[in-house]
């Protein structure tokens, strides 16, 4: 199977290059209002590897939970409480 043709899984064909997104997480306060957010992230890996080194230190400035983004869309990939549960 080469460029270009479409994958046996569905989606893009392969070799087809897609829209560049960046990712970045939105601090949220207990309220669900947000109070700040991250940088931008190439990819979910990337923004899933720097929360897992953040969290704690988010969680000591009073952040509640966090949501990861596709800048650009306002789109929600996913929503995660930083407190105990």
């Amino acid at each position: 199977m080469g460029p270009g043709r479409p994958s046996p899984f569905g989606g893009h064909p392969e070799g087809a290059t897609l829209g560049l997104v960046s990712l970045r997480w939105d601090y949220l306060d207990g309220e669900g209002r947000p109070v700040g957010s991250s940088g931008p992230f190439p990819d979910e890996a990337a923004a899933e590897e720097w929360l897992a080194e953040a969290w704690q230190d988010l969680a000591a400035r009073s952040v509640e939970a966090v949501e990861l983004r596709e800048e650009g869309r306002d789109r929600v990939l996913f929503r995660m409480s930083l407190g105990p549960e």
